[in-house]
């Protein structure tokens, strides 16, 4: 199996995993504004108790967002510095996705699976959104529609599997007096403390690697959903 480094900044909660030998070796430090001072010593104390060297990685995850906008340049800057520097492969995993995967964990579904409604609080009256579909034995879950950042009121539900049940998860969901009239009885629960985490991102990965689906350090790009941020690349990189 691949060795895979994975940060996710996204959020509040500052987090790294290493995929080593069968082995999930993570941190979390749940201290906001601190990211840009936590990331690069969280990587360096999970590739110490994996006992391997940067050179070891196959490839690195990241949160590629949507979420806070200083919280994805971080993860994407280091993401980037790292692969340039040890010429490896990327590989960008949606924060909303992140949170429909580790949804498992905190939510009950059928053996059949369902749908996960994925809500994160964009502040100004927004949410982040995405639902996808997962299996029971939750695979990468499967994205219904688009991602969006939209208010809460303004969100057209696709058609979806009336016979399947829909689970709630994220911060977004501060919201849910406002949410849940969208998705009616089909909503069997809410769980607003997921949040995203490098684990996940890591095991995502590792699908995605299998899957083939990884792309240049210099095609690294964070995904804001609003339009008037931009990302800068590394210095002197077309």
């Amino acid at each position: 199996m691949p060795t895979i480094l994975a940060l996710e900044t996204s959020a509040e909660a500052c987090s790294v995993a290493l995929l080593h030998d069968d082995h999930c070796f993570a941190r979390v430090e749940d201290k906001p504004r601190q990211h840009a001072q936590l990331a690069l010593p969280m990587v360096e104390a999970v590739l110490a108790e994996a006992g391997i060297e940067k050179s070891a990685l196959d490839a690195i995850a990241f949160g590629r967002g949507p979420g806070s906008f200083t919280g994805l340049r971080i993860a994407a800057g280091i993401t980037q510095g790292l692969a340039f520097g040890l010429d490896i492969p990327v590989i960008p995993v949606s924060t909303l996705e992140a949170i429909a995967f580790a949804s498992k964990h905190h939510v009950r579904l059928s053996d059949k699976g369902g749908y996960v409604a994925c809500a994160l609080d964009a502040r100004m009256n927004e949410i982040y959104w995405g639902i996808f579909r997962v299996s029971g034995n939750f695979l990468a879950p499967e994205r219904v529609g688009a991602e969006l950042v939209v208010a809460p009121e303004q969100l057209k539900i696709p058609d979806l599997d009336e016979t399947l049940p829909i689970v709630g998860v994220g911060s977004g969901w501060c919201y849910e007096d406002r949410l849940r009239p969208l998705l009616g009885s089909a909503l069997s629960e809410v769980d607003g403390t997921v949040i995203p985490l490098a684990e996940h991102v890591a095991l995502l990965g590792q699908h995605y690697w299998q899957q083939k689906q990884v792309i240049s350090a210099l095609d690294v790009q964070p995904v804001y959903l609003r339009n008037e941020i931009t990302w800068k690349k590394l210095p002197g990189r077309a």
